[in-house]
């Protein structure tokens, strides 16, 4: 995106503040490296946090606290030394999700940054994972670290149904997006609206096509209705985000990894609902399945953005 001035209405600061979940693993080593970069990027503050889980007997928790305690001493220590990035390290006893809500509400940080979650070999579960339920429960935008980080993002793909709520979360963090990222794309997936004629083979081949053109036309009008509206919102220059529609051929989840992966974009943007726990268990299946099966970075905007709305 280009130089844009945010209403004052939607106004959230730039990356001051960086907080990073570890538990010391390989996935959370390339958490850590996006967080050296972003921190480096931003001149951020950064601060890392572990969670012992408390489910386990005293004497168990005691020796696992003097090892993360050492451990995080000298990893602050390296990265002074080596990276040139001050932090700052916290232990905290309890379960793993309420051990980093806890470290939020202390820090209160711009952007917290975990790495992906364990994928298992026979099943893939994401819900009720403490990556799930802490993309649900915060209030500050988080990153999810899945690839192996060289450099600062290049290429922000964000993602859009539409909604009223999403041009508010896109509208109130515009400043991170165009800070983080030189390059940006929204992407609208639709459905054809009949798509139900497609099933039943009495649709001829010509107006198939038809169906589908005017099903394009009609997603690229309203991608750039949405579009427009957010440029009103944020004073943002109309051509600085480049609009993608695609067609909803495979489950919509999948049509976004496949033109994330077709644009080259190394972040992926999706945002948060405010959504019923009765109406969505998550950010949706949509989001759900981006974020269990992204090879790339996926950072989630929430759309509350105080702890109070959140409860």
């Amino acid at each position: 995106m280009v130089k844009a001035i945010v209403k004052k209405e939607y106004y959230e600061p730039m990356l001051k503040s960086l907080l990073l979940a570890t538990d010391f693993s390989e996935r959370s080593d390339r958490a850590l490296r996006r967080a050296v970069l972003l921190a480096r990027q931003f001149k951020a503050d950064l601060r890392l946090v572990h969670v012992i889980d408390d489910d386990q007997p005293d004497p168990v928790i005691a020796a696992e606290r003097e090892v993360a305690q050492k451990l995080l001493a000298d990893l602050t220590s390296s990265l002074d030394e080596n990276e040139g990035v001050t932090s700052e390290s916290l232990v905290i006893t309890a379960p793993p999700f309420s051990g980093i809500l806890r470290a939020v509400d202390e820090f209160r940080p711009d952007l917290l940054i975990i790495g992906p979650h364990r994928r298992q070999a026979l099943r893939d579960v994401f819900l009720g994972t403490t990556a799930e339920r802490t993309f649900r429960a915060v209030d500050c935008p988080t990153l999810m670290a899945n690839a192996m980080p060289a450099r600062n993002y290049r290429h922000c793909l964000l993602t859009t149904d539409l909604a009223p709520e999403s041009l508010k979360t896109l509208a109130r963090h515009i400043e991170l997006l165009e800070a983080i990222s030189n390059r940006h794309s929204l992407l609208h997936v639709y459905e054809l609206p009949t798509s139900g004629l497609l099933v039943s083979g009495n649709v001829p081949e010509q107006e198939l096509e038809q169906l589908w053109r005017d099903a394009r036309q009609q997603a690229e009008d309203k991608l750039n209705d949405f579009v427009t509206a957010l440029v009103k919102e944020t004073d943002a220059a109309p051509d600085s985000l480049q609009q993608l529609v695609r067609a909803q051929r495979l489950a919509a989840a999948e049509e976004i990894l496949a033109c994330a992966s077709d644009a080259d974009a190394d972040l992926l943007v999706v945002t948060n609902r405010n959504r019923s726990t009765l109406d969505k268990m998550f950010l949706g299946s949509v989001s759900s399945t981006v974020l269990k099966s992204a090879q790339r970075d996926v950072l989630v905007l929430p759309f509350r953005t105080t702890a109070a709305q959140a409860n």
